[in-house]
Order: C-alpha cells, then sequence, then structure tokens
C-alpha cells in the first residue's frame, strides 16, 4: 500500500516596494482589485484553487501581504507541490514573474519580494482593518 500525500500548509509575505500602503488602504475599490488579483495570482503559482489562499492581514512597509495557502491531499495527488511552491517563492526571479503579467500587479512586479515563515510557527489568521467602509 502507498500513502497518501499530506497536506501542507504555506506560510509567507510578499512585499511590494512600489506600491503605496496609504492609497491601498484608502480606496476600497483598489484595495478589493489588489487583493483579488493578489489572491488569484498567487493560487495559480500555487498550484491551488483562489479559496485556498488567505491573506491574512496588510501592513505598511511599502505594502506588505501576509499569506497562507493551504495543500490538501487531493492538491498533491493532482500535482501541486508545496515544495516547488516553497522553492519559487525562495526565487526572487520567479516571485517577480508571479506578478509580471498582471494588469492590475505588473507595475509592481519588479519590487515584488518574498519571505517563508518559519514551518515550524503556527501562526493564527490576523483580524485585518480591511478596506475602508
Amino acid at each position: 500500500p502507498t500513502s497518501s500525500p499530506s497536506p501542507a500548509t504555506i506560510l509567507f509575505t510578499i512585499a511590494f516596494a512600489s506600491l503605496s500602503y496609504t492609497d491601498l488602504i484608502s480606496n476600497a475599490t483598489y484595495y478589493s482589485l489588489i487583493t483579488s488579483e493578489y489572491t488569484m495570482l498567487v493560487a495559480g503559482s500555487a498550484g491551488v484553487e483562489s479559496s485556498q489562499v488567505v491573506i491574512t492581514s496588510v501592513y505598511p512597509g511599502s505594502v506588505i501581504m501576509a499569506t497562507t495557502v493551504s495543500y490538501t491531499a487531493e492538491d498533491s495527488a493532482a500535482g501541486a507541490s508545496s515544495d516547488a511552491f516553497v522553492a519559487l517563492l525562495s526565487d526572487s526571479t520567479s516571485v517577480a514573474n508571479i506578478f509580471a503579467g498582471s494588469a492590475v500587479l505588473g507595475d509592481h512586479a519588479s519590487s515584488a519580494t518574498s519571505s517563508l515563515t518559519m514551518p515550524t510557527l503556527s501562526v493564527a489568521p490576523t483580524a485585518d482593518a480591511g478596506p475602508p467602509a
């Protein structure tokens, strides 16, 4: 008998040095557009559904998005690899390429950098102030 692939959760941040945090949080439409596009692009690069990508917080430092990608056993069985996604996040050119073709985030792709959270840490999602009302 073979063992089934185990689920994995990847915790990381992506920083966009050229994106203005003030502009992002002051405009609900812009906030929604940026975060929706970001979620879709990260999901595509990770090989998972957008619902498996959660932005746990957005904070200043230009714009930094703390993110969780959750892989299921089914994702792994279908060929999605959390190890491959971690490798992608570890390469600055690959991180920039996630966003390069985007009409929304493409102008900020070259300033995108990532940082992986230590896999042994358990991080509970934080409440995000979200876009203005």
